[in-house]
């Protein structure tokens, strides 16, 4: 009877020991999906920022290649606008 009473007493330690090292693992666990969660969240606003940088460099880039070209439909409207003035007046 001492020896069952001392297996059950045993078993009870052991049962408690591996919860305790469940609960400590799952804790673990818990913690390092928290770091990767916080991590991830970090990445993507960080991407996000990124591409609004580039997106905005690339508009910029866009801009300043297409100015002297609407400058020049700017001076050549212009110029035709002059000729046509010119020869209403002459006709």
């Amino acid at each position: 009877m001492k020896d069952k009473k001392h297996e059950k007493s045993k078993k009870e330690k052991n049962s408690a020991t591996d919860f305790t090292k469940l609960t400590q693992e799952y804790g673990e666990m818990k913690e390092t999906l928290q770091r990767l969660q916080a991590e991830f969240i970090n990445f993507r606003n960080r991407t996000e920022t990124e591409k609004a940088k580039f997106v905005k460099l690339a508009n910029e880039e866009l801009i300043l290649k297409l100015l002297p070209v609407i400058d020049n439909l700017e001076l050549a409207i212009n110029q035709i606008k002059k000729k046509m003035s010119f020869q209403k007046e002459f006709h």
